[in-house]
């Protein structure tokens, strides 16, 4: 083998370890600011203990970069310490895919191919014998070369472009993922007519009830409009309740709402309990289900709680959910799956999909403000095998 040949190898090699070594780096330190979770050997780690470990494997590939871009005359002991650093990254991960796979893969690709690149590449140095063969020595850190030319006497050592690239990627990383996210929430949540801008547009919800046939009824309108799956419970005087997280302009924050509404379509009260978070975040006191009990209404909350109301809808005592209530389920009427043509308009097309194969068409309008339909957020079967059809229009 020629020396042109040997020193375009060293050269390869050195630049494909530098670059498995950042990519590394920058991978395991994504990783450790967005997620404290990883795998040491098939146990998984989670909490600070998994966000140590991702910080050391990161910092250990940020120093092998470290050693071998800045300190050439190095590089001999920088590609054997590689090798030790992606053989463990190589076992690690092949114990953790075998168990994760009962046995099936038996380890990484990816990181099999991270080991052998400082592999080659140390065979080739310790075959040639010449460390550094395929670039210049750095010359910054020779102490002859500092006493031959008194001028570079005190300067101070450059870093490496690609150091420099890394550390600017890891600043985007943390500025994408941390700072400008932050930034931004504090100041849409601290300017006013910012924050307006951020919070859902206002609208309010038609619903319209259907019977089994498709044959529209009544239409009643809420101010409103959820922001999930709305459920519906039929109570035993013929009417319904719908109930889960709304947005309701003008208010601070989700509300977890229940709203009775009776069988010829008049509401009859509105339960509301607004959430302490804004309408990005998570929402407590979340209703999971009603439970209708002699003229009373037992609202289970999913944070263990109860809310027990009259049959007015005012909340007459409030308590802890006891293994009987959790269990309940009778009377819960989930979404169902509907097409719904394209809004917004002055009328939609739905088409419900039962699950023996049967569907059922109507059309939807607002009848009652004589606005268009922006969207049919749910349609709810009822315990008479009917509908009720949740549409948001403007208010």
């Amino acid at each position: 083998m020629d020396k042109k040949t040997i020193k375009y190898l060293d050269s390869l090699l050195s630049g494909c370890l530098a670059a498995i070594l950042a990519l590394s780096f920058l991978m395991f330190t994504f990783v450790f600011i967005i997620n404290w979770e990883d795998w040491f050997f098939g146990t998984k780690l989670a909490g600070p203990l998994a966000g140590v470990y991702l910080f050391a494997k990161a910092a250990v590939a940020f120093t092998l970069i470290f050693l071998l871009v800045q300190y050439t005359r190095y590089r001999t002991a920088g590609t054997v310490a590689a090798v030790a650093y992606f053989g463990f990254l190589f076992l690690d991960s092949s114990v953790t895919i075998r168990q994760n796979t009962a046995g099936q893969q038996p380890f990484s690709a990816l990181f099999a191919v991270f080991l052998a690149i400082p592999v080659l590449l140390l065979i080739l140095t310790l075959v040639t014998g010449k460390p550094g063969t395929g670039r210049d020595a750095d010359q910054r850190d020779t102490p002859e070369k500092c006493v031959d030319i008194p001028q570079d006497k005190g300067k101070r050592l450059t870093m490496h472009p690609l150091l420099l690239l890394l550390g600017g990627m890891v600043l985007l990383m943390i500025g994408y993922i941390i700072v400008i996210p932050l930034g931004i929430h504090t100041i849409i949540t601290h300017t006013p007519f910012l924050h307006q801008m951020a919070l859902p547009p206002a609208r309010d919800s038609l619903i319209t009830r259907v019977s089994p046939k498709g044959t529209l009824g009544w239409q009643v309108m809420i101010k409103g409009y959820n922001l999930g799956n709305a459920e519906v419970v039929s109570v035993p005087d013929g009417g319904y309740i719908i109930f889960g997280p709304y947005w309701i302009s003008g208010e601070k924050g989700l509300v977890n709402r229940a709203v009775n509404i009776n069988r010829d379509g008049t509401m009859v009260w509105d339960w509301r309990r607004i959430s302490e978070y804004g309408p990005q975040g998570e929402i407590p006191d979340t209703i999971q289900l009603i439970i209708p009990e002699n003229g009373e209404f037992l609202l289970i909350l999913d944070n263990g709680r109860t809310v027990r109301l009259d049959s007015q809808g005012n909340t007459l005592s409030e308590g802890i959910t006891t293994d009987e209530e959790r269990t309940y389920e009778a009377g819960i009427f989930f979404p169902v799956h509907a097409d719904v043509s394209p809004l917004p308009a002055p009328s939609a097309s739905v088409r419900i999909r039962s699950e023996n194969g049967q569907s059922t068409f109507f059309t939807i309008e607002d009848t009652v403000s004589h606005k268009e339909l922006q969207n049919v957020d749910v349609v709810n079967p009822t315990s008479d095998g009917g509908y009720l059809v949740s549409a948001s229009v403007k208010p």
